[in-house]
């Protein structure tokens, strides 16, 4: 009976882990630190292309020109944090705010380069069909 009633009462838990883990990022924080996560290890064009899979669309990019804008933006953010020293030291998330209606968001970053210099990105985003999208358009 022990068994039953542990299993009925862990396998809500599991279920939901499993989807969270499964479903990506869900919040604007998560996709914005999922994104410095891989840039911070030097993965530009990882980072870049979860840019772009989390990026609004006007419509579905050419798989070839996708790779070629892929190979692009990561060949500039490599080399622009090569002139600050090489790295990314820290990556802190200082705020994310969400609109009343829910339907649009602002994440704050600040990131700490391997020079010690410090900038502050913040991205923008937007709810689509439910789901969040960076909106590079967004003032």
């Amino acid at each position: 009976m022990k068994k039953v009633l542990i299993s009925a009462l862990l396998m809500p838990a599991m279920v939901a882990i499993f989807f969270a883990a499964c479903g990506g990022p869900s919040s604007p924080a998560e996709i914005e630190m999922s994104i410095w996560k891989q840039v911070k290890a030097g993965n530009y064009e990882k980072a870049v292309t979860i840019w772009f899979d989390n990026s609004v669309k006007a419509e579905e990019p050419d798989k070839e020109e996708l790779k070629a804008g892929i190979k692009e933006f990561s060949g500039k953010m490599e080399a622009s944090i090569k002139k600050k020293g090489g790295g990314i030291k820290d990556v802190k998330m200082l705020e994310e705010t969400i609109s009343e209606d829910g339907n649009s968001a602002k994440v704050i970053c600040e990131i700490t380069y391997n020079d010690g210099s410090i900038d502050k990105q913040t991205g923008k985003y937007v709810k689509v069909d439910g789901v969040w999208k960076i909106d590079p358009k967004m003032k």
